[in-house]
């Protein structure tokens, strides 16, 4: 199967300006303006908590547009429903048949809740590339003799 496809600020690969700054714009016109995001109204508190704490996080990445909403609120009920789940499953043991019956229904939303991190980048490996990534980007934009060359300097 396919990789999918990432967002052009967590391309590696080589690509021309032109191709680079196509595809942004393609891309920040499909993913819906930046600006405030917020978590739908129906939402549990703790659900919210999650939904939030994640928005804040991504924030400085700028890959979250209005379109995220419903990624972002799937992942946040997934979220909290595995974590319920696993203290039930802490408090009634694994050897009863509720307990059994709890893991089950856990591991759907632990299928759920690693969905959304991939969606959302939220791994530690697409954190350290998002990272390197960024810092790349701002060595280059910093680079006198690419800004001198580009006309800014």
């Amino acid at each position: 199967m396919a990789r999918p496809a990432k967002a052009t600020k967590l391309l590696s690969g080589h690509a021309t300006k032109d191709e680079i700054a196509a595809r942004e714009a393609a891309e920040s016109k499909l993913r819906g303006p930046c600006g405030k995001i917020v978590a739908p109204g129906w939402l549990s508190r703790e659900q919210k908590k999650i939904f939030n704490f994640v928005v804040r996080e991504l924030s400085a990445s700028e890959i979250l547009g209005s379109l995220d909403v419903y990624v972002l609120t799937q992942f946040a009920v997934a979220t909290e429903r595995m974590f319920d789940l696993e203290r039930m499953i802490n408090e009634e043991g694994c050897g009863t048949a509720l307990g059994k019956d709890l893991i089950f229904a856990r591991n759907s939303y632990v299928k759920d809740f690693w969905r959304g991190a991939n969606e959302l980048s939220l791994s530690p490996q697409a954190r350290a590339k998002i990272g390197t990534l960024s810092l790349a980007r701002m060595d280059e934009e910093s680079d006198p003799l690419k800004k001198l060359l580009a006309g800014k300097g």
